[in-house]
């Protein structure tokens, strides 16, 4: 349960990092402002926001429940099958 919850902040982690980076502090009229610190149009901060979040999402969770299998005794190489699982 501890590995799916520090998989949980690593994902609202990213996320955040991502807000704080690409999206401004108040909203604006133009297409961006200077008070981001990447500055892309906020159309793309959102489709790169969604984008990367579930790529962090993806990676933080397969990585807990591959770590949850070998605890519970799969075998540590189940991972490296030269063959398909299903």
């Amino acid at each position: 349960m501890l590995a799916l919850l520090v998989a949980v902040l690593i994902t609202r982690g990213a996320l955040a990092l991502l807000d704080f980076a690409m999206f401004p502090p108040k909203p604006v009229a133009s297409d961006w402002s200077d008070q981001q610190i990447v500055p892309v149009k906020p159309d793309h901060a959102t489709y790169w926001r969604r984008r990367i979040g579930l790529f962090v999402g993806y990676f933080a969770f397969g990585w807990s429940i591959v770590g949850i299998l070998v605890d519970l005794g799969f075998p540590s190489n189940f991972r490296n099958s030269p063959r398909p699982i299903f």
